[in-house]
């Protein structure tokens, strides 16, 4: 319950700051009273695609609101690269394409880290406002996501991942490198996670309303109770950490 604590407050900062990088633009801020739409039935859309060069990055931060997001590592790049699509739903199309502007993704480059944020007004005025990412990382990247709508993907990821989302589901195909963390928490959905066989980790997953469900690995130590799962991967050098409200959670060796 505490990652689930932990989830809340930072989605609860993530909703105060998501004007913070807005560079000022007072358009960005909607007054729902004022500029109230009835339906999301017309979209407005555009495609992004951009890439940055990263040598010496070590990790990539991605704070999202709504949309899907997949995400794969690749061997031998030297650059992240990002596309994906921006939708905004509205009772007109005018509308919405008026409002796509006001819907952003900022790139921030500094200390060995790149870090993507999804802009949107903070009073939506009954629109939809969604962004769906596709990202390609180089190797050996430390990936942290939190979102709060959608679904996470992530692919061939070789290092740490530290996941929060509270409503959708989470899927992950990740190879812990030694004394590496994992962790995953949602509030509402399912997660999934498949791991090498010869995985060294302390495991923990939690529920409250759900199962979890292990299989081709070996998990020594094993604790178990209706709502939590423990126990110890190889030699326990390392942590995944898996907790869901309501939902499941799997987790496959291969």
């Amino acid at each position: 319950m505490k990652d689930i604590t932990k989830l809340l407050l930072v989605l609860a900062l993530l909703a105060n700051t998501v004007l913070l990088v807005s560079c000022g633009d007072e358009a960005n801020i909607i007054s729902s009273e004022v500029d109230q739409v009835t339906n999301t039935n017309f979209t407005a859309r555009t495609n992004f695609s951009f890439s940055r060069n990263v040598p010496n990055h070590a990790n990539f931060r991605l704070i999202a609101l709504n949309g899907s997001i997949d995400i794969i590592e690749v061997a031998g790049l030297d650059s992240i690269r990002i596309s994906g699509e921006k939708i905004v739903g509205s009772e007109s199309t005018s509308d919405a394409v008026a409002h796509l502007r006001e819907l952003e993704v900022v790139v921030w480059d500094s200390a060995g880290e790149l870090f993507v944020k999804t802009t949107q007004p903070l009073q939506s005025g009954g629109r939809s406002y969604v962004v769906n990412y596709s990202i390609t990382l180089p190797e050996n990247m430390d990936v942290v996501v939190n979102s709060v709508n959608g679904s996470i993907s992530l692919d061939e990821i070789v290092g740490n991942v530290s996941v929060d989302l509270v409503n959708g589901e989470i899927d992950g195909k990740v190879i812990l490198p030694v004394d590496g963390s994992i962790n995953m928490n949602i509030i509402n959905g399912n997660m999934a996670l498949d791991v090498p066989q010869n995985t060294s980790a302390q495991f923990a997953a939690t529920v409250v309303n759900g199962s979890i469900v292990i299989s081709g690995l070996s998990l020594q130590n094993r604790a178990e109770t209706s709502r939590s799962l423990r126990g110890t991967l190889g030699n326990g050098q390392g942590t995944i950490t898996m907790s869901t409200t309501n939902g499941g959670i799997k987790v496959r060796g291969f």
